[in-house]
């Protein structure tokens, strides 16, 4: 006598696991909070959508693929940010908004996304680092293999502009938390 729920046919198929943006940032070096959403859910879709795009071969089955290559995709735009003079277009009047819009012109992946979405994962992404070296740094000793390519860069770009110049185009950021494009869910 065969089970109720058996098919003839084998067990049930399983479901695809749920891919969102929360589920595809590297985790290694990185603390975001307890929200399923990272941004905002409009802005986390924009996003995970412009970064598939990028990958150009996104299927569920290469899942961790895309995972690694968003990690690099992520670190990669910190790089260019560390190598951008922030300092010139901090100093020069111009505020944070035209040097993130500077960067987010030189980064193929986040061309088409709206500024502000743009502006709020680059700051979210700082952030998750932050917090997890505060965290982490207060009961581990931290290795290597413990950052990811991303967190490593996000380090790199700190170091490069300095906690005073960044202090300023952070505080900036936070203002966008204001506008009806940056509200948390």
């Amino acid at each position: 006598m065969s089970s109720p729920t058996a098919s003839a046919s084998g067990p049930a198929p399983t479901a695809a696991p749920r891919v969102d943006l929360a589920s595809v940032l590297p985790c290694k070096g990185m603390l975001f909070g307890a929200s399923t959403s990272i941004v905002n859910k409009d802005m986390d879709g924009q996003i995970l959508a412009a970064l598939k795009t990028a990958f150009n071969d996104y299927s569920e089955d290469k899942l961790a693929q895309f995972k690694a290559s968003v990690d690099n995709m992520i670190g990669n735009m910190f790089n260019q940010a560390a190598a951008q003079p922030v300092t010139a277009v901090l100093v020069d009047g111009n505020d944070g908004g035209e040097y993130l819009t500077q960067l987010q012109a030189q980064v193929n992946w986040a061309q088409g996304l709206d500024g502000t979405a743009f502006a709020a994962f680059f700051q979210v992404l700082i952030n998750a680092h932050k917090k997890w070296e505060q965290e982490a740094g207060k009961s581990f000793v931290l290795l290597k293999n413990d950052y990811s390519n991303s967190s490593v860069e996000i380090s790199g770009f700190l170091k490069a502009v300095g906690t005073i110049k960044w202090g300023g185009l952070e505080a900036e950021i936070e203002l966008l938390k204001f506008t009806d494009n940056f509200k948390k869910d």
